[in-house]
């Protein structure tokens, strides 16, 4: 399979770098959420996963962060996955007996980003990263 990555440097506007600020600190909030979230529900022996975190965030969203559908809808569960392929890499590291880092909290202004899909995860779509401060 081949992978094909295309790099292009956006010269935003003034509004749309506020609204790359916004969709940035969506996708961090989601992120940091889903961690902790994660964390609650494995300290309290559930079994947490991508599905039932994407599903109680589209829950409580419109009521508790409405600010979050300022921004498009596609970087929330990016991210959601990504808590998943960040607790999948520890505790495969610790089967494998290894001390690997705990997944951490995304911080303000530290490689701030968001992902966005064009389509159905095939070989015919890809994903637009926007990073704030490369």
């Amino acid at each position: 399979m081949i992978v094909r990555v295309h790099k292009v440097r956006l010269d935003p506007t003034a509004e749309q770098v506020r609204y790359f600020a916004r969709a940035c600190g969506v996708a961090r909030f989601a992120y940091n959420w889903a961690l902790a979230e994660w964390t609650r529900q494995h300290k309290e022996d559930g079994k947490p996963n991508e599905a039932a975190l994407r599903k109680q965030l589209n829950a409580i969203k419109a009521v508790g962060f409405p600010w979050m559908a300022e921004v498009t809808k596609c970087a929330p569960p990016v991210v959601i996955r990504n808590v998943w392929l960040a607790f999948d890499h520890f505790f495969r590291g610790v089967k494998l007996g290894q001390k690997p880092g705990y997944p951490r909290f995304k911080r303000k202004g530290i490689r701030d980003s968001f992902c966005t899909g064009n389509g159905p995860a095939d070989k015919a779509s890809h994903a637009v990263q926007v990073l704030a401060n490369p």
